[in-house]
């Protein structure tokens, strides 16, 4: 079986060459696959295939991710402390990085609502945000982790950091995703996060719908409301 020349692909990549893929069809979800495409759009997703921008609209030339060095996720414990401060400040201006002693009492409350991903010992990125019936993301959650609810409906998300070195292999992505699975086993509504408009398309592939300009004024930035309903 050759499922859309998909099988005719996987080798060509296996024997290092790149494969362009048609992104604009995926629907979001991991049932919808309609083509070959949609599958490795998928793919690109979750961090399994490196991919670059072509000419054309839409259209991405793909190759596969070359894993030499484990990958671990797990959720954190206070140990993890000096190490997502770190992250943090190499990720984000000072102006909009969470400080040590914030991430303190974020995981005193919500250890279990981060996402890190190691390489080998590295914290190289990592995924956090506590869990609440309150259906918008508000500034004040940023700075008063008590407000966590375990048993809240909506799961936010605060912060996406992937240090700079390790950037655009789909690294956040696999996090992302991890997120949002987890918040399907636990019986969420939904996923809410904020970003700035460049940032908009990116986490539209995850499904996450785009609310408008959020009240937040965090970091003395515009920031787009965006929502993932479960």
């Amino acid at each position: 079986m050759d499922f859309d020349g998909l099988r005719t692909a996987i080798i060509e990549m296996l024997s290092g060459v790149s494969v362009e893929v048609d992104v604009s069809s995926f629907q979001n979800d991991m049932t919808s696959f309609v083509n070959k495409d949609d599958v490795f759009t998928y793919l690109i997703h979750l961090g399994y295939l490196a991919n670059k921008e072509t000419s054309v609209h839409d259209r991405k030339s793909v190759h596969l991710m070359r894993k030499d060095k484990k990958l671990k996720i797990r959720t954190a414990t206070i140990d993890d402390l000096e190490m997502i401060a770190a992250v943090e400040a190499e990720c984000f201006p000072a102006a909009e990085a969470a400080t040590k002693e914030e991430f303190a009492k974020r995981l005193q409350h919500y250890s279990d609502h981060f996402w890190l991903m190691f390489e080998g010992e590295k914290l190289i990125a990592f995924v956090d945000g506590f869990v609440t019936d309150e259906a918008d993301l508000t500034d004040e959650m940023y700075e008063k982790a008590e407000l966590h609810n375990e048993h809240g409906a909506w799961q936010m998300i605060f912060g996406v950091n992937t240090i700079p070195a390790c950037r655009r292999h789909g690294y956040a992505g696999e996090l992302i995703c991890r997120a949002i699975q987890d918040a399907k086993k636990q019986g969420r509504k939904g996923l809410v996060l904020t970003c700035k408009d460049r940032l908009v398309p990116y986490y539209a592939k995850f499904g996450f719908v785009n609310e408008g300009v959020s009240d937040s004024a965090h970091g003395n930035v515009v920031w787009n409301q965006m929502r993932l309903i479960l």
